[in-house]
């Protein structure tokens, strides 16, 4: 299998010197492509810590367990579910040879940035909409009937970690298509702050389309109040209609400047050589864009 990778020379969260490739798209998630020299150890460290980890062993793990998808371990632990019966919950583990795959995710809002000027929270003005599938039917009756109750639910939802973690896989695909974009998304994806995450990142209501793509995507420019964005769109888990997200990554530029990309970018006088490489995200964007005045998107 082709494995596309891309390279940035610097750390695309805050512009230090890179150490590590980063994976935009999960690799517990089914990802393969991957920005070599993308991530520094700091930011590396903060989205294991505050992201990856939590939500691969949370809200993803009966679906990922179930699927076979890549996990740092091979673990065999059984699956901790919560069971539901009359509003009372109860923790039960669960042997894998009867997990039916549970996936539960929230239907987003649009981001608020389609109805206010600045970021706010949205407290009481929105009603968030969980989506649930099993993967296999046969397996849930059985499932049922050994752990009957009303309802089932994966550990506890951290809204705030799973819009992080969208804003990080719509920034990085952003970079490793070569896109030239003034970044939205750096502060809110390594420090979460709830206000900014629902400014930014949002979805449609109720199930997608249903498909036999592992994930779907895209990225377009869209106008807002007369300026300007990229827009990457997300479809996690299409085979079970999952919701599609809407991210709103930047502003999109309309120069081709290289001092001001590594100003617009924070990127430190110890990453500017490997930053301005040849293959580097500053060159592509440079020479890919600097002669095209308006240029449409058509990526997927």
């Amino acid at each position: 299998m082709k494995v596309e990778t891309s390279y940035a020379g610097f750390c695309i969260y805050c512009g230090g010197k890179a150490s590590s490739d980063e994976h935009f798209i999960s690799r517990w998630l089914g990802g393969v492509a991957y920005i070599k020299k993308a991530s520094c150890v700091i930011c590396q460290k903060i989205i294991n810590d505050d992201i990856e980890n939590p939500l691969s062993r949370g809200l993803f793990w009966s679906a990922r367990k179930f699927l076979g998808l890549k996990s740092t371990s091979d673990s065999k632990e059984p699956l901790p579910l919560i069971l539901i019966n009359s509003g009372k919950e109860e923790e039960v583990l669960v042997p894998l040879d009867c997990n039916p795959g549970f996936l539960t995710m929230p239907a987003l809002p649009e981001p608020s940035i389609f109805l206010h000027t600045t970021p706010m929270l949205r407290t009481g003005e929105i009603t968030w909409q969980f989506i649930t599938s099993i993967f296999d039917q046969e397996k849930h009756d059985k499932f049922k009937k050994l752990y009957p109750s009303d309802y089932v639910a994966t550990r506890e939802l951290g809204i705030v970690s799973f819009m992080r973690l969208l804003a990080k896989m719509a920034h990085g695909y952003a970079v490793h298509s070569g896109i030239p974009f003034r970044p939205l998304l750096r502060d809110f994806i390594l420090y979460g702050d709830r206000a900014k995450g629902e400014f930014f990142v949002g979805g449609l209501p109720g199930f997608g389309p249903r498909s036999d793509h592992s994930m779907v995507y895209a990225a377009d420019w869209i106008s807002i109040n007369g300026v300007e964005y990229l827009e990457i769109q997300f479809q996690l888990f299409p085979l079970a209609g999952m919701p599609v997200y809407r991210i709103i990554v930047g502003e999109a530029l309309d120069f081709i400047d290289y001092d001001i990309f590594k100003t617009i970018w924070t990127i430190k006088e110890e990453a500017t050589e490997e930053a301005t490489r040849k293959e580097g995200y500053l060159n592509r964007m440079y020479f890919e864009w600097r002669d095209t005045e308006d240029q449409s998107l058509n990526v997927t």
